[in-house]
């Protein structure tokens, strides 16, 4: 479980390396931690099998499927490298998790205005946990079938999110592109919830992926509070 809380123990100049570091499992971009098949460093251009943990949780996320691996990105200006999905059903997973008490997730990353799926997703068995993206240019909470964004004006290509699950009140809430949301959850998913796995892009058979881009990803199993949040939100949107 993932104790710190980033805001309560940096109130200042909060980083994405201060969040990944916090969190329970993070993707940062770190290119020494983006392994091939042989467990050799990435290169450019080269399909992703594990990338190594940043956070506190053991084990790192996996793709065992080499049709089904990410392809890593050339390292940027800022020493980062992200990951390009091919929206089909590429994507990395966490080891499972308990989110019994909650969560936050985070991520930044792009994808186009479409109606396929999620840019970070939790599966909760026998229920999902899914950011989604509509063609019609709202943002999509699937488990709630509550539409956060109304119009497409509000959204671009641009993902910027962090979210929780709170199973106390019941609640679902945290900010999408610069907009708070509150809504209440359709089905209790603390139920059966000790096998969750944080998936990075798509997942089959079911959902496609939208996510085209991603640069950083990280999840809590505690629900964060709107304070934190904002917190949060300021360094994901940070030298954007």
């Amino acid at each position: 479980m993932s104790l710190a809380l980033p805001g309560f123990f940096r109130t200042l100049g909060l980083t994405l390396e201060d969040i990944a570091s916090d969190s329970l499992y993070s993707f940062g971009g770190n290119p020494s931690n983006m392994l091939d098949n042989l467990g050799a460093v990435c290169a450019a251009g080269d399909p992703i099998k594990t990338y190594t943990n940043e956070g506190t949780g053991i084990g790192n996320f996996n793709q065992a499927n080499s049709a089904k691996r990410p392809i890593v990105s050339a390292v940027g200006g800022d020493g980062k490298a992200t990951l390009n999905f091919d929206g089909v059903d590429d994507f990395l997973e966490s080891p499972a998790i308990s989110l019994a008490s909650g969560y936050t997730m985070i991520v930044k990353g792009t994808c186009p205005i479409t109606d396929k799926s999620s840019p970070i997703s939790s599966w909760v068995s026998p229920y999902r946990i899914t950011l989604r993206a509509e063609a019609s240019g709202a943002w999509h909470i699937r488990q709630t079938n509550a539409n956060i964004h109304t119009t497409s004006t509000t959204r671009t290509e641009k993902v910027r999110a962090v979210f929780s699950h709170d199973p106390a009140t019941g609640k679902i809430y945290g900010i999408i592109d610069g907009e708070s949301f509150n809504v209440d959850e359709v089905t209790d998913i603390s139920t059966g919830a000790a096998n969750a796995k944080v998936k990075l892009g798509g997942y089959t058979p079911t959902y496609q992926s939208d996510l085209d881009i991603l640069s950083f990803a990280a999840v809590y199993t505690t629900p964060l509070p709107p304070v934190e949040h904002q917190k949060i939100y300021n360094a994901l949107i940070a030298n954007d």
